[in-house]
């Protein structure tokens, strides 16, 4: 995996306890639109030596700035492009001569073509391009649109891209393109890009996300679009599926989409669940829906049905600041240990849940691999008919 892809994973890896709205602010400082606006020079270009320090260039074609001639640029990037590649290069000029930013390793000539028209959009400031590029064959082109659009539509926690004028809604044709992006190449900064344009219409691209994203960030970003497009509707879509016959998934859709409805009916089933490995789902789906009845979970502290739940119930309480019932059960249950915990969550409802919740969620991976690897279960053969 590329390096500035593993810190995308890494960064929205937090998105689970992160508040809503909030984005990948480092990935977003070295978008495509941040590096044109803060390039003196776009060049393509074919990189002729290479060290850890300098990159020695032979700019091919100028997109931004002077035409240059053969040039050494000092650089600090993490993955070093190797001699003869040719690179899409973003330089600034000091005191010590040229420095790259970036050195995007062109691995086409389509691929050089969509990066072009990427920088020529932000250069020319057309958003209309940039819904366009949304659908893009190329990974970065695709992700860094999503990014700059969140800047160009005035998001506060977006650094300028195209520049903050008074955000505007997009235009029929660009809310189109993005509906199309949605079902055909859904991203984690699409999936940003739509909870801050959240909407109606976004509605079925979105739950049909949240019922069959591959990873679970983009579950679980999915349902922050949901819920801030229309929260009622998720809810009811998503509570229909937890009544279906595989309800794995709507229960954490559930418990990401949050708010008092979900948690309260996460809560019911709980309360009436018996396989270890549906609690232990409707535990962690809680923790992440920030909201649960707390009588619910103070009953499972204090009268366990499995091994161990007993101290995932308490970070829960922890999670959804519950903070009478912890004290409550500080004074009430018997075990020395379980009272320690319920008094370090109260000091420390942060830190200390997500250590007890991440044991958590690595025993739930494992039983579901468990799980797949057995495959469901043989049908009973049929009782043979009574011949009298």
């Amino acid at each position: 995996m590329p390096l500035r892809a593993l810190a995308l994973s890494l960064a929205l890896s937090a998105l689970l306890s992160a508040p809503a709205g909030a984005g990948s602010q480092d990935d977003a400082e070295r978008t495509l639109g941040i590096l044109t606006r803060a390039a003196e020079a776009v060049v393509f270009a074919k990189v002729t030596s290479a060290s850890g320090e300098a990159l020695s260039l032979e700019p091919l074609r100028a997109l931004k700035g002077p035409a240059l001639g053969a040039l050494r640029a000092g650089h600090e990037l993490e993955e070093v492009p190797p001699p003869d590649s040719k690179v899409l290069a973003f330089l600034s000029r000091g005191e010590a001569g040229w420095r790259c930013l970036e050195a995007i390793v062109l691995a086409s000539p389509a691929e050089a073509d969509a990066l072009r028209l990427a920088v020529e959009a932000r250069l020319g400031g057309r958003r209309a391009d940039l819904y366009a590029q949304l659908l893009s064959a190329t990974a970065r082109v695709r992700g860094d649109a999503a990014l700059d659009l969140l800047a160009a539509l005035g998001d506060p926690q977006a650094p300028p891209a195209l520049g903050r004028a008074r955000p505007a809604p997009p235009t029929a044709a660009e809310r189109a393109l993005h509906l199309r992006a949605l079902a055909e190449q859904p991203t984690l900064e699409l999936l940003q890009l739509s909870e801050r344009l959240a909407g109606p219409d976004l509605l079925p691209p979105l739950l049909s996300l949240a019922r069959s994203a591959p990873h679970p960030l983009l579950q679980a970003t999915a349902c922050r679009a949901l819920a801030a497009s229309d929260r009622p509707a998720a809810l009811q879509a998503l509570s229909a599926d937890l009544a279906g016959a595989e309800p794995a998934r709507a229960i954490r859709s559930l418990g990401y989409l949050g708010g008092a409805e979900a948690g309260a009916l996460l809560s019911r089933r709980l309360a009436q669940a018996e396989p270890r490995t549906e609690r232990l789902r409707l535990l962690c789906a809680l923790a992440d829906c920030r909201a649960a009845e707390a009588a619910t979970l103070s009953a499972i502290a204090s009268s366990p049905r499995h091994p161990g739940e007993e101290r995932i119930a308490l970070a829960v309480l922890a999670r959804c600041a519950e903070g009478r019932a912890l004290r409550a059960l500080q004074e009430s249950l018997a075990d020395p240990s379980l009272k320690d915990l319920a008094r370090g969550l109260r000091r420390d409802p942060h830190d200390l849940a997500r250590r007890v919740l991440a044991g958590a969620e690595e025993e739930l991976r494992r039983l579901d691999a468990l799980a797949a690897r057995q495959g469901p279960p043989e049908p009973a053969e049929p009782e043979p008919a009574d011949r009298d």
